[in-house]
């Protein structure tokens, strides 16, 4: 997708994530909630804009996955503009997103930056209280 502000077609073609309860399997993860997308689809790189429902100070992970290493994953406003890029690659193939604090209740996006190659990949957004 784009490094910089999305546009109003952009915005408008985003694959929604909603929010379902998370329960960890260790005490150590402060998670109360997850959204979740996952595709092996052929092209799935040509569609990795997400929207979400965001609270405001509520904190988020957000972990974006593809074969390759992702491009610049971020965070976008309701206006498209980037609140957040990727602070650290988490692994190869993964990059992630610690702790953005959502600034107002509403829509932010997420820019997975998929690098698919001819696997699977998926993108989560995790929210502590």
């Amino acid at each position: 997708m784009a490094y910089g502000t999305l546009t109003p077609a952009q915005m408008s073609g985003a694959i929604s994530l909603t929010f379902q309860p998370f329960d960890p399997m260790s005490e150590y993860i402060g998670w109360d909630y997850r959204a979740y997308y996952g595709t092996s689809a052929s092209g799935a790189w040509s569609r990795d804009l997400f929207s979400f429902q965001g609270i405001q100070g509520a904190k988020y992970d957000i972990f974006s996955h593809s074969w390759y290493e992702p491009f610049l994953v971020s965070v976008h406003d309701s206006s498209g503009r980037a609140l957040a890029y990727e602070d650290e690659d988490y692994d190869y193939g993964t990059d992630v997103i610690w702790d953005f604090i959502a600034p107002y209740t509403g829509t932010f996006y997420v820019d997975a930056a998929w690098d698919q190659g001819i696997y699977y990949t998926s993108v989560s957004v995790s929210r502590s209280s």
